[in-house]
């Protein structure tokens, strides 16, 4: 399995605004899949559309813990640090 980049609607994250127009991960994304903000970090979900959205309490219970999502998480949140200058 290889990595794959799609483009997707541009959109914005519900959480801080950032413009987001694209997912990386092993499969092109559909609706219900999960991802994260790349300035941020927030969880969202993708629509039928592809469009990101706000999880449901359901959807927060049923991707914690997911491994993928969980090291997508670090890796975002070390991208966070070293990019203010707080290098660990």
């Amino acid at each position: 399995m290889s990595i794959q980049h799609h483009r997707t609607p541009k959109c914005f994250c519900p959480n801080c605004g950032y413009e987001l127009s694209a997912a990386t991960g092993f499969a092109k994304p559909k609706a219900g899949d999960a991802t994260l903000c790349l300035n941020c970090g927030h969880f969202m979900i993708f629509t039928h559309r592809l469009r990101l959205r706000k999880p449901t309490s359901a959807e927060l219970l049923k991707w914690a813990g997911n491994k993928e999502l969980v090291a997508a998480s670090e890796v975002v949140n070390q991208f966070k640090r070293e990019k203010a200058g707080n290098i660990e």
